[in-house]
């Protein structure tokens, strides 16, 4: 489980156990003052809507489920002066089926696995040239399979992929520096970092015509390793 998964869990968790706290606190046996009870319930509605409307995808029924709990609660509010334990019930319940889909990798999203499927068909296109001697125009497939993960991995995680030069226009940022970048978010690993470094390296060789610069050997690895990399980072 990446950091970004792990971060978001534990953020489920805090909110979770702080409405437990509240439905021990309210059923107790001395109760919640009204003014105490409103300005918690309060709190940590407008808490648990706020972490499911950024965690959840936009048009999902996690998303719809919780709008339409929010108009029941408008209408408490206009009826008891609060909302009710039951309504809260269901928010917390949304929240829990959240945090469930990140624990099971469910948020994958479809264009995730069409970008994965296709990178792979490359990466067999490699492989095809490499057993039949080609190893420098395998190199320079998976260069390419490589630079545009790196890419929409940066557009997946909200790092820019471009950048203004001194005379303000816009370029495109070098792979090296988006693989930083990656590895600096802790969307990978610093292990990963410096592979994908070494990788850059290879496809470069590959471009600029200095193929014996690398091996047969290190191209099957680099097929190997970038496809399980896909798999474990998609994007």
């Amino acid at each position: 489980m990446d950091k970004i998964t792990t971060e978001i869990i534990k953020q489920i968790d805090e909110i979770l156990s702080e409405w437990e706290d509240f439905k021990k606190a309210s059923r107790g046996s001395d109760g919640y003052k009204k003014k105490t009870y409103e300005s918690t319930s309060s709190y940590l509605f407008t808490t648990t809507c706020d972490a499911i409307f950024r965690f959840a995808p936009t048009e999902s029924a996690y998303v719809s489920d919780t709008k339409t709990i929010i108009d029941l609660v408008k209408g408490d509010l206009q009826k008891n002066g609060c909302g009710r334990l039951s309504d809260f019930d269901h928010l917390i319940g949304i929240l829990e089926a959240i945090k469930n889909a990140y624990i099971k990798g469910y948020f994958i999203h479809i264009s995730e696995l069409i970008t994965a499927e296709l990178f792979s068909d490359f990466i067999e296109m490699a492989d095809y040239y490499l057993q039949a001697g080609h190893k420098d125009a395998a190199a320079v497939i998976l260069g390419g399979v490589l630079e545009e993960h790196i890419r929409k991995l940066c557009k997946k995680n909200n790092i820019p992929i471009t950048h203004k030069n001194a005379q303000n226009e816009i370029k495109p940022t070098k792979s090296d520096t988006l693989n930083s970048d990656l590895a600096k978010a802790s969307v990978y690993s610093v292990g990963y970092q410096k592979q994908i470094i070494a990788w850059l390296d290879i496809r470069n060789n590959a471009a600029h015509g200095h193929y014996s610069t690398y091996s047969k050997d290190q191209i099957q690895n680099m097929i190997d390793g970038l496809r399980s990399f896909i798999n474990l980072h998609p994007a």
